[in-house]
């Protein structure tokens, strides 16, 4: 695999941003940990030697990096280090992890404080004052369809219990896409229109259990998210994460919709 196909050294880097992260909070990280070894992985790697396990694993530190760096200006809270560090943090493996579901967390976060919005991880999981509206943002990965319901059902009752103006649920279904596999598209708005397909048809597979909170107006808004390992062919370099974050919304504020909608666009 060529330099073209991965931007080896800025991995490297990132890599080490990533251990002095957590180095400056005093956190030591286990070398034997999931994430440990995704780290050294990229800092043994070398180029035109790079395996296919190899790639997926500098593409897993890419995300981390990702979610991380953004925080670089406002701080970055020692319990959400804590639960990176104590989560398994393995994309390889579907079961539930706390490391994932608070790295999802600030994925969604992120999207926000790009835009300058300060955001609190607070219950539901996360809150951010918009249009003079307070939002809740329940972030939920699913493994299963019949985890949906029951992620609806848990997102609607904590915004409910924290009496938000606005209510959202964000379910991550990165697991719908198979295990070990890579993407492969000739354009990323190729790949960005298959990936939206496939969170819609989600929603209209399920349909019946999406309307039942939104009609109801227990939830104003629900964002279907995938993020993706993609190799688009026309692209330098050809291998990256992919985001597409899909909405179904209600009626109930047209402004505050699109407003959102524009915040969790596609990365």
């Amino acid at each position: 695999m060529d330099f073209k196909s991965i931007k080896l050294e800025e991995s490297k880097k990132r890599a080490n941003y990533i251990k002095d992260l957590f180095a400056q909070n005093k956190f030591r990280l286990n070398e034997s940990s999931h994430l440990g070894k995704l780290l050294k992985t990229v800092e043994n790697s070398e180029l035109g030697k790079i395996k296919p396990l190899e790639l997926f694993d500098i593409l897993d530190i890419n995300r981390v990096y990702e979610a991380l760096v953004v925080f670089e200006t406002v701080g970055i809270e020692r319990t959400i280090l804590s639960r990176i560090r104590k989560g398994k943090l393995d994309f390889n493996d579907s079961s539930d992890d706390d490391g994932k579901n608070i790295l999802f967390e600030l994925e969604i976060a992120a999207s926000f404080l790009k835009k300058g919005i300060l955001v609190k991880f607070e219950e539901p999981d996360l809150i951010v004052e918009l249009l003079g509206k307070r939002i809740g943002i329940a972030c939920k990965k699913i493994n299963s369809i019949k985890r949906i319901q029951q992620a609806l059902s848990k997102g609607a009752k904590q915004n409910k219990e924290q009496n938000v103006d606005y209510a959202i649920v964000a379910l991550n279904i990165d697991n719908y896409h198979p295990i070990g596999h890579l993407l492969e598209k000739k354009t990323r708005n190729e790949a960005l229109d298959f990936i939206h397909e496939r969170n819609k048809n989600l929603y209209f597979e399920q349909k019946k259990e999406f309307d039942k909170y939104l009609n109801n107006g227990r939830l104003q808004s629900v964002f279907i998210d995938s993020r993706i390992k993609t190799d688009i062919l026309d692209e330098v370099p050809r291998f990256n994460n992919l985001t597409m974050t899909t909405g179904i919304q209600t009626e109930k504020d047209r402004l505050l919709n699109e407003k959102i909608k524009e915040i969790l666009g596609s990365t």
